[in-house]
């Protein structure tokens, strides 16, 4: 996936990404790492930014599935909980 950039050519910073490479960073230290390749860290900032984007879209359907027109914490939590969250 390409960055967006600005009409000057610079990359636009998204808080989001931000803060997950800083919380996926914190994770690799908490469990020993000194060091990672920049490519490497982008590629675990990806894998969990679709696994928060799949859970969210398996709430979705859960939610959808009990007749609820909105998606809640619950149904995140129950996703989660029950396994019905598929990773396809």
């Amino acid at each position: 996936m390409a960055a967006r950039q600005q009409e000057d050519g610079s990359a636009i910073k998204d808080p989001f990404r931000i803060a997950l490479t800083s919380s996926v960073g914190a994770i690799l230290k908490d469990v020993g790492y000194t060091e990672v390749e920049p490519n490497a860290l982008q590629s675990l900032v990806e894998m969990t930014q679709s696994f928060i984007s799949q859970i969210g879209k398996s709430s979705k359907h859960y939610s959808e599935l009990a007749n609820r027109s909105q998606v809640g914490p619950k149904n995140a939590v129950g996703c989660w909980s029950l396994r019905k969250c598929s990773m396809d």
